[in-house]
């Protein structure tokens, strides 16, 4: 038997069409590596708290922001497909007090404390500062000259990180600004780690939360017009052949004791999602993302993916240990039509699943 508990979440890539229509019309498709934002996208190390307050993050956006319960400790995502040198990643920070040297979101070596961070200063709060860490020891590298973070308030941070290693170049911007708050050139590396390849979150929370991060995006190219969507279970789909209703997994929070079920192979699990806030906009990815386990002896294997355009597609199944790990499956394109997705076609689109051997 299958168990998923879920949350089943997609997770949508856009960029506001008015703004970027020209650049669309003469670069390639953003390769997105990663994107995420909820508690059960960071299943390593520290636990991670899922804040649903009104204000710390977009609504319409995301459902939530993450924060970590113990200040300075660490929570990763899982690995991604393939490790990274050059990259972009952007979150959605929001600053509760005036905390120094904490860091928000940044990149690391799956398995290591070898990471590559944004965060705030040592000096000063509303100093942004790039930040280094070997496992054992923060390395502050660089500050910004000004005081850009806002307090109380949404802060969008990007970073362009640019050939990992002794010579790297590293820019941070704020708030999509086309000019750079800090552009650093020099040796990023930690503890020996060639390459990155996951996605981490720190903070502080004492009393009330330090920080809050959301819409966390990994591209190949510029995040800086990029905005995530988690778009959850919100109805019933076209066919449900599994034990278990979308009720069941749709949690905010991530609950292992409501699940949805299947014991055949081929069996399917469709669902309706939430629409997208906004209709002008180009679709970059989306990302269908579960948290799954085998129970018992019978069928033990899982596809994650989609029902669009009257059709299904998914990925090849993956055989699933006893303990709950997480899925995930990147569509680029619609995978029916094989052209770049439409708002339409997202909020008509179901998240679809299927019991394998």
């Amino acid at each position: 038997m299958l168990k998923l508990n879920f949350k089943l979440n997609l997770n949508i890539l856009k960029i506001p069409i008015l703004a970027l229509c020209l650049l669309i019309s003469v670069t390639s498709q953003a390769a997105i590596i990663w994107v995420g934002g909820e508690d059960f996208d960071f299943p390593i190390g520290s636990p991670v708290c899922f804040t649903t307050s009104g204000g710390l993050f977009r609504a319409g956006y995301a459902r939530g922001a993450v924060c970590v319960y113990t200040c300075g400790n660490i929570s990763s995502s899982v690995a991604f497909t393939a490790p990274v040198t050059s990259a972009w990643f952007s979150g959605r920070v929001w600053k509760n007090t005036a905390g120094t040297s904490v860091r928000w979101f940044g990149l690391g070596k799956y398995g290591t404390g070898n990471s590559l961070w944004v965060g705030s200063s040592t000096a000063n709060h509303l100093k942004i500062a790039l930040w280094k860490y070997d496992g054992t020891t923060w390395t502050q590298l660089a500050t910004e000259t000004g005081t850009s973070l806002a307090q109380a308030a949404m802060n969008k941070i990007d970073v362009e990180l640019v050939s990992y290693g002794a010579t790297a170049t590293v820019n941070v911007y704020y708030n999509g600004l086309a000019s750079a708050k800090i552009t650093y050139t020099g040796d990023v590396t930690a503890g020996g780690a060639t390459n990155l390849d996951d996605i981490r979150v720190s903070g502080c929370t004492s009393g009330f939360t330090e920080t809050d991060v959301s819409e966390l995006i990994v591209s190949t190219t510029d995040t800086r017009l990029m905005s995530a969507v988690t778009l959850a279970p919100t109805g019933a789909g076209t066919t449900n052949q599994w034990s278990g209703l979308f009720t069941d997994v749709n949690e905010l929070s991530q609950n292992d004791t409501t699940l949805i079920s299947s014991s055949v192979s081929g069996d399917k699990f469709q669902c309706q999602v939430t629409d997208l806030p906004v209709t002008n906009v180009a679709i970059e990815s989306v990302r269908v993302a579960v948290r799954a386990a085998k129970a018992g002896s019978s069928i033990g294997g899982l596809s994650p993916g989609v029902f669009t355009n009257a059709a299904v597609s998914v990925p090849a199944a993956t055989t699933l240990p006893g303990a709950f790990i997480n899925l995930e499956t990147y569509y680029s394109n619609n995978p029916v039509t094989s052209s770049p997705w439409t708002p339409t076609e997202i909020n008509a689109l179901q998240l679809n699943l299927q019991a394998a051997p």
